[in-house]
């Protein structure tokens, strides 16, 4: 029984520091704007957008021969709509110091959970993690995710603050793994 109960809270920690992993990605990658389906997403969008501008003004001008000329307008036009959507990818030095501040608490609590990944496989150092640690880490990712849920993320692009948003929602996810974690 006691070993079932060590193996449980191994794997209920382990899922914790990959759901905490995965929450700390999605996090940055909202900030930096940068997801590789948002490119296709937005090719897309714009052949999309420029057939229908073509489309609709071009029974206007049928016998024009200007199809071709309504096509690259709506794909101009498409474009910037576009970059309103969807924005482009931020580097780092074109982000505001308190976004600067959140990435690198975003990093910290990478390394301390893959730190957490690695005790909890090794043997001799399992126990203290899983029985002593908990205070300790519930009190720091408590923070951090108080720290994400203030950031305002206005200065995001439309796509992005909704992602931003969902990862905000999928905070509480987090505690209530690391608190299935702990419990016996």
């Amino acid at each position: 029984m006691c070993l079932e109960i060590i193996e449980k809270k191994r794997n209920e920690t382990l899922f914790f520091s990959e759901s905490g992993l995965a929450f700390c990605m999605g996090v940055r990658n909202s900030i930096l704007q940068n997801d590789k389906a948002t490119l296709l997403e937005e090719k897309v969008a714009s052949i999309g957008m420029a057939a229908i501008f073509t489309w609709a003004l071009g029974g206007l001008f049928a016998f024009s021969g200007a199809g071709f000329v309504l096509f690259i307008i709506g794909l101009v036009a498409s474009r910037i709509i576009n970059r309103k959507v969807y924005g482009r990818e931020r580097d780092v030095k074109d982000i505001s110091e308190i976004e600067e501040r959140l990435l690198a608490v975003i990093a910290e609590k990478e390394m301390m959970l893959n730190a957490l990944r690695l005790k909890i496989k090794l043997k001799n150092t399992y126990k203290e993690v899983l029985f002593v640690d908990f205070h300790k880490i519930y009190s720091e990712v408590g923070e951090f995710l108080e720290l994400v849920k203030s950031h305002d993320s206005s200065n995001l692009s439309l796509k992005y603050r909704s992602v931003y948003e969902s990862n905000v929602r999928k905070s509480g996810e987090v505690l209530m793994a690391l608190n299935k974690a702990y419990c016996i």
